[in-house]
């Protein structure tokens, strides 16, 4: 685990604004780390603000972002499988997911029997995620 200090240079900012702008910036770089599986609920965090200045310190931001378990249902077994064969419905839904049609497996629900992939999503660079995510955040402010 590691801290994060996110920091931005900024025009002189009317006092009055400051500390919305510093409540706002702090919300949302930490919803964006829990959204993206980098740090708990209720993680330690400070914020810091000046007219020139905002910042965001965050203590323990996890170094990887752990795989995520992503189960997708698909199509009903009647449409999926004719004379026990896959039709093309199962073998699009696994195309789609990125699963083989052996891997699919058949789930009870409440609507009847139907197929569920089981996939995972790559691990990335805490990095990576933050690099792509926070300029989001930015333009969002």
């Amino acid at each position: 685990m590691a801290d994060f200090l996110f920091e931005i240079g900024l025009e002189e900012v009317p006092a009055r604004m400051i500390a919305g702008a510093q409540a706002e910036l702090q919300q949302r770089v930490v919803k964006m780390l829990e959204r993206e599986r980098l740090v708990r609920s209720g993680v330690e965090m400070k914020s810091f603000a000046t007219p020139r200045r905002l910042a965001v310190l965050i203590s323990g931001v996890e170094e990887h972002q752990n795989p995520l378990v992503v189960e997708t249902l698909g199509p009903s077994t009647k449409v999926a499988y004719r004379d026990g064969l896959p039709t093309p419905a199962a073998i699009s839904f696994a195309k789609k997911v990125g699963v083989e049609v052996e891997n699919l497996r058949k789930v009870q629900t409440p609507k009847g029997e139907y197929l569920q992939a089981i996939s995972f999503t790559a691990e990335r660079k805490a990095v990576d995620v933050i690099t792509e995510e926070l300029p989001k955040e930015l333009v969002g402010i």
